[in-house]
């Protein structure tokens, strides 16, 4: 792409030369006023080829020792070395901001999973969506996608779109000390929920039951596992469970002390009915709360994770209460995030005792 030379620029800095032999002692003399470049050696090694930089200077020196404009007037040695930067020096916000309209914004939302970059492009920079695509493919060697429809299906998918490497969306992504294999096209993942998951984790201890019924690719169903707990896995999506039992092999995990099913998620409660739980872990925020008089049933200890949805002009009890019907105590529900302007997600921690009589 023409972009990739328009890039180009050249740049001079003061130097001194030197040879191998006597490389030590010049930088000795001069280790106060070296000079640091972003992405370039402070000690440039003549003859050595570059990937993000060439000298155009013929110096004859083995080696460059980049110096302040100060040391001018002491070392009668320095010289003048010209460097031309090439498009692989530059981060992939300079080029961008160098190469698309002022007007649009370079993208600053973005979340890497394994071998993939996904991108949420707006509508001005959809327009430029193959310039983006590939100046991030370049600075990363990662697949780029965009996502060109909102989460609609049950399964929790998008519609996405390659706009930059060679489009392969099966990748293996690492959490915490374990790696998940993940189809990106056909399940849900979200990063920017790893906090939650590793505090959940933190909470459960050796030999605790877990009960994961909206279990996506498995992110807390197998960190629960390895640390040595009992867990029940869920999810309706058939990739997903596909996905989860993948990332047990690869991870080589004890599949003794998990049940895995593909049911939709009233039909597996029913099914795993009057055995012990200790952690319900609820993360299908636009439904979660429809499930707690289910879960209520439970032995009054169990305790339940519970992520949920909320508009910002809404009381949170008054929307849980209008929802279900449940009364609960404000200390139980905390804020997760921001989804978007109008929008959180919030979590309720309420052991099942709670749930039981809350509800009207």
């Amino acid at each position: 792409m023409n972009f990739k030379n328009e890039m180009k620029s050249v740049i001079c800095l003061k130097a001194l030369g030197t040879s191998d032999k006597e490389a030590s002692e010049c930088i000795q003399r001069v280790k106060e006023s070296i000079r640091k470049v972003p992405r370039i050696p402070s000690v440039i090694k003549v003859k050595k080829r570059y990937t993000t930089f060439r000298i155009l200077t013929d110096t004859g020196y083995d080696l460059l020792i980049l110096v302040n404009e100060e040391l001018s007037n002491e070392e009668s040695e320095l010289i003048d070395v010209e460097i031309e930067l090439l498009y692989e020096y530059f981060t992939y916000n300079e080029v961008l901001r160098k190469v698309l309209p002022k007007e649009v914004q370079t993208p600053s939302s973005f979340e890497i999973v394994g071998s993939i970059v996904h991108l949420n492009l707006d509508e001005e920079q959809i327009k430029y969506k193959d310039i983006i695509g590939q100046v991030v493919y370049d600075k990363t060697g990662k697949t780029v996608i965009t996502k060109t429809g909102q989460i609609s299906n049950e399964y929790r998918s998008f519609d996405l779109e390659v706009i930059g490497g060679e489009g392969i969306l099966e990748t293996i992504h690492k959490e915490g000390d374990i790696l998940f294999y993940i189809d990106y096209k056909n399940v849900y993942w979200c990063s920017k929920l790893q906090n939650e998951r590793l505090d959940l984790v933190q909470k459960l201890r050796d030999g605790d039951v877990l009960c994961d019924p909206f279990c996506g690719v498995g992110p807390v169903s197998l960190a629960a596992l390895k640390k040595g707990c009992k867990v029940y896995s869920n999810d309706l999506n058939p990739h997903a469970i596909s996905c989860l039992r993948k990332s047990m092999e690869i991870n080589k995990l004890d599949p003794r002390n998990i049940e895995v099913f593909n049911l939709p998620a009233s039909e597996f409660l029913e099914k795993i009915a009057g055995r012990k739980i200790d952690h319900f872990f609820l993360n299908l925020p636009d439904h979660s709360l429809d499930y707690l008089r289910k879960i209520s049933a439970w032995d009054d200890d169990s305790l339940v994770h519970c992520y949920f949805f909320c508009r910002n002009n809404e009381d949170v009890g008054q929307y849980i209460f209008s929802r279900v019907g449940l009364r609960v105590d404000p200390s139980m529900v905390k804020i997760v995030r921001k989804v978007s302007p109008s929008k959180c997600m919030y979590k309720l921690e309420i052991p099942c005792i709670f749930l039981r009589s809350g509800f009207y």
